[in-house]
């Protein structure tokens, strides 16, 4: 019954979010949101699905469910840079003290990075749309430069 609940819940986020972003970083999610949700108030009771359903992911027994709920989650806070993201946030912490698989936790590292530091600016390029990987290593070479610079002005 436990594996069926997180199957289904694994499902249920590709649902709810494949109509608004798939693995490019181009998707107009406002715009999916605008054709669907006539009022703010629609609009935000979608949002508290689509981020409830992505907290249930990144807690999921399953290692494809949580890497594609960390990387919805970084399209999600990419497309509505006003949302409050906090829930997503403290699952990411939850997820780093109990993920023993290396790639998850990196990426994981690299969603928190963008989410407490709001640097989501370097990810919006209007003339190529970008992969999941290129989200990360873009994601991932802006992390580095920052702690490099932090580094070096510690000196």
């Amino acid at each position: 019954m436990k594996i069926t609940k997180h199957i289904l819940t694994g499902l249920l986020i590709m649902m709810v979010t494949a109509s608004g972003f798939t693995a490019t970083a181009q998707t107009d999610l406002s715009a999916d949101y605008d054709s669907v949700a006539t009022s703010s108030d629609e609009k935000t009771d979608r949002s508290v699905i689509i981020e409830t359903n992505l907290v249930q992911s990144i807690s999921s027994e399953y290692n494809g469910v949580r890497e594609t709920a960390i990387f919805n989650a970084i399209m999600l806070r990419l497309q509505n840079p006003d949302l409050d993201t906090s829930r997503i946030t403290k699952s990411l912490n939850a997820l780093l003290s109990v993920e023993t698989e290396p790639r998850i936790r990196h990426k994981a590292h690299i969603a928190l990075f963008l989410f407490e530091n709001d640097n989501f600016s370097f990810l919006k390029n209007e003339n190529t749309p970008l992969l999941e990987g290129d989200v990360y290593r873009y994601a991932s070479d802006q992390m580095n430069t920052t702690f490099l610079s932090v580094n070096e002005a510690n000196q």
